[in-house]
C-alpha cells in the first residue's frame, strides 16, 4: 500500500514506472518514515530472494544502485525534455 500512487509517496512515469514524488511531504507528514519502511521491506524481500513486481523508473533505480544519473536516464522521467535537450545539443534532426 505504501507504493500506491493514491498515497502520494510515489508517482509514475509515462511508461508507468515508479519514482518518489517530490511533493510526498505535502501528501503525508510521516513520508520519510514511510520511505524508510518501504525501503526496509524491499531490502528484506531482496535478501530473501523474493521477486517484487515493481517497475522502477530508470533514474530512480540508478540512484538506488549508487550510480550517478546522466542524461541517458532522463527519458524515463521526461521524454519531451530529453528530446528538447538532445535537439539543442545536436542541432536540427541530429542524434
Amino acid at each position: 500500500a505504501a507504493i500506491d500512487e493514491e498515497r502520494g509517496l510515489f508517482r509514475r512515469t509515462a511508461q508507468r514506472r515508479l519514482y518518489p514524488s517530490p511533493s510526498s511531504g505535502m501528501a503525508e507528514a510521516a513520508h520519510l518514515r514511510l520511505f524508510e519502511f518501504t525501503g526496509r521491506l524491499v531490502g528484506k524481500a531482496l535478501y530473501e530472494g523474493i521477486v517484487l513486481d515493481v517497475a522502477l523508473a530508470d533514474f530512480f533505480a540508478a540512484k538506488l544502485l549508487g550510480k550517478h544519473a546522466s542524461i541517458d536516464e532522463l527519458p524515463s522521467l521526461d521524454p519531451e525534455l530529453h528530446a528538447s535537450l538532445q535537439e539543442r545539443r545536436w542541432g536540427c534532426g541530429g542524434k
